[in-house]
């Protein structure tokens, strides 16, 4: 008996149950520590990585902000240039009121009838 409780670290063991729980126990503990650490670190990795998507998405939104504000610019310049050509071009007429457009007032010039013509006839051949 002397011996073994020399062995066993001079700790008295009563039974071999006890002696399991002992060496059990650190197992145990280790264990759960471990698992404490794998548990915080999967916390941490979705964490980081619903940062990441959201920043990622933020990029984009302003990227696509940026866009079209700078096209929207561009065509508001372009229609502002072409109305100011328009106005100038047909002035008043420019304006349309409830007597500017009368019945048979628009008639196709011979010009854009011809074209009209030979665009129809190329159909048709292929």
């Amino acid at each position: 008996m002397a011996a073994q409780e020399a062995v066993a670290g001079k700790v008295p063991v009563d039974s071999v149950e006890e002696a399991e729980q002992t060496l059990a126990a650190p197992a145990e503990l280790a264990a759960q520590k471990r698992e404490q650490r794998l548990r915080k670190f999967r916390e941490l990795h979705l964490k980081r990585n619903e940062a990441r998507k959201l920043n990622h998405q933020k990029l984009w939104r302003k990227i696509k902000d940026l866009n079209y504000l700078q096209s929207g610019r561009l065509k508001k310049l372009v229609w502002n240039g072409s109305c100011r050509k328009k106005k100038r071009k047909n002035g008043e007429e420019f304006y349309p009121t409830s007597n500017s457009l009368l019945h048979g007032t628009h008639v196709p010039s011979t010009e854009e009838i011809d074209r009209m013509v030979i665009d129809w006839e190329k159909q048709i051949e292929k």
